[in-house]
């Protein structure tokens, strides 16, 4: 159940990217098919992903290394080999995968024209890097929001708060005028309940349209009194 804020009260919003933007059925199994000579890695990526995820970490470089050795440990492989096959292997199938088959949500640009006309910033932030690569691949003009980011440059993966209280402190903002939109309870709202920020649910049942809508609404007497 959604829980944003109803005073209408809110400043920026904070969208996910993946399963929020846009959708694509089967993306593990896509991207399988397309890293099918190294499926020991990509079968052991989650594990090694989960295995760090508790933790906030001093840069984004000392979290990407505890991952990449808790990849070459789950593999049997080194940190080195890791660290390629994630950068170079995953990093291009994802890319590709999602420029292939993924579908934009219905509204998002339109969605997205509308928070900036109305003053409100806006941030995509994802667990994964590449993110201007990512939208690109789905057709969003990365230029309609404020700040683009991946959790992993603030060193600390969702359910953390860091990187959310991080945007609204970038923003001068004070937490409870920024909506986090995601379509993960386990993650986006977690992380958005521990930062003390309201949390819209795109999974809930609702039409493109009215679910945006909703969305643009909640910034209405902040945008109104600008």
């Amino acid at each position: 159940m959604n829980h944003a804020a109803a005073s209408g009260a809110i400043r920026g919003v904070i969208f996910d990217l993946d399963g929020t933007l846009y959708t694509l059925p089967a993306l593990k199994l896509r991207i399988a098919f397309r890293l099918w000579r190294s499926l020991g890695f990509l079968r052991r990526l989650s594990t090694a992903r989960n295995a760090v995820r508790s933790q906030n970490f001093d840069s984004p470089a000392a979290l990407l290394g505890a991952f990449y050795d808790q990849l070459a440990l789950a593999t049997d492989r080194t940190a080195a080999e890791a660290e390629h096959w994630f950068q170079r292997e995953f990093s291009g199938a994802f890319v590709q995968t999602l420029k292939a088959h993924a579908r934009l949500r219905q509204g998002v640009p339109q969605m997205l024209h509308a928070l900036r006309q109305n003053g409100v910033r806006t941030a995509v932030l994802s667990d994964y890097a590449w993110v201007k690569e990512r939208l690109g691949a789905i057709g969003i003009d990365f230029c309609l929001f404020d700040t683009i980011a991946s959790t992993e440059d603030f060193g600390a993966l969702k359910p953390s708060p860091v990187a959310f209280r991080q945007l609204a402190t970038n923003w001068h903002l004070p937490v409870e005028q920024v909506l986090v939109v995601g379509d993960r309870l386990d993650m986006d709202r977690a992380a958005a309940d521990t930062a003390g920020m309201p949390f819209w649910d795109i999974t809930a049942p609702k039409g493109n349209a009215r679910m945006w809508q909703q969305v643009l609404d909640l910034t209405a007497v902040a945008t109104d009194t600008e």
